[in-house]
């Protein structure tokens, strides 16, 4: 979704809200790890890849909002 949306508020929203559906899959995991519903080496499994997720994520929260700014210049 997010990456079809055009530059602009609508795909600024669409990656705000894939960062925050992302954030909530984290703790959903982080709380299945906690109450034991979620295997240990599953759950360690994840948490790199779950960083390496976030990384990317918030490098295109970063560059939308980047070219929203050299787009409201011109």
């Amino acid at each position: 979704m997010a990456a079809s949306a055009p530059i602009g508020q609508e795909k600024m929203r669409a990656v705000t809200m894939v960062s925050a559906k992302f954030d909530t899959l984290k703790s959903y995991v982080r709380f299945a790890n906690y109450i034991h519903c979620l295997n240990e080496k599953i759950y360690l499994n994840l948490i790199p890849r779950f960083g390496t997720i976030g990384t990317m994520i918030g490098g295109w929260i970063k560059e939308t909002r980047k070219i929203q700014k050299t787009n409201q210049t011109f």
